[in-house]
């Protein structure tokens, strides 16, 4: 029997043109539908970092990191405001941003939230926020308190 024998030949033709197909057609078209699957499927998780009472336990103010589902963005932080006995989600965030570093929450009076990091990305920031109990509207001003060096920072 010879090496280069018509019948080996036409094996190895439609051998390679089977692989082309798959190549070219298949394996894009399995790998697309399993890349669209984990997306799609993929929800973010929200874990709720720290809960803080105000000192009078009327209102509490809560921490929320937000990991994206199937993303290579970085975590997202939220804080919120709500009554300190309510278990429902906050609709309404007083600071989003992302990259923080030390991001801590704290009450210095009744009606005062300070909210203090090291390094950090703001997207969005409120300095008043309101809780209703009772039908009476809680006031709250929030204060920022940035890192206290000089050296300007780009978010990432």
């Amino acid at each position: 029997m010879r090496w280069f024998s018509p019948i080996r030949i036409a094996i190895a033709v439609v051998a390679m043109g089977v692989l082309v197909v798959f190549v070219k057609y298949i394996l894009p078209a399995f790998l697309f539908a399993v890349f669209a699957l984990m997306v799609l499927s993929h929800r973010p998780v929200r874990k709720q970092l720290q809960r803080v009472e105000s000192p009078d336990h009327v209102a509490a103010a809560i921490l929320i990191e937000e990991t994206p589902g199937f993303s290579i963005e970085s975590a997202g932080y939220r804080v919120y405001v709500a009554p300190a006995t309510s278990t429902a989600e906050p609709k309404k965030p007083i600071l989003e941003g992302s990259n923080f570093k030390d991001l801590k929450i704290a009450w210095l009076a009744p009606n005062l939230l300070q909210i203090s990091y090291s390094v950090g990305c703001i997207g969005a920031f409120r300095n008043h926020s309101s809780v209703t109990l009772a039908g009476q509207p809680y006031a709250v001003e929030v204060r920022l308190k940035a890192p206290d060096d000089t050296t300007p920072r780009r978010c990432q």
